[in-house]
């Protein structure tokens, strides 16, 4: 899916994770602005098809490692 038009560079990495994989961006260095926006960041609130786990299931996680190590 092609995201063209005014595309801003932080709405890219969410773009990213719901299925967008080429972008027309309005940058001087549309390569770097892309691999910037991949990485800003780590967590995120809902599913997707990619790799993230979304933070209520890291939460989850969590909570049960502890109470296994009590």
């Amino acid at each position: 899916m092609r995201a063209v038009g005014d595309v801003l560079e932080d709405q890219l990495f969410f773009m990213l994770r719901c299925g967008f994989d080429s972008f027309a961006l309005n940058a001087p260095d549309p390569v770097a602005a892309i691999a910037r926006a991949a990485e800003r960041f780590s967590l995120a609130y809902q599913g997707a098809a990619d790799a993230i786990a979304p933070i209520h299931e890291l939460r989850a996680l969590r909570r049960a490692q502890r109470t296994a190590a009590e």
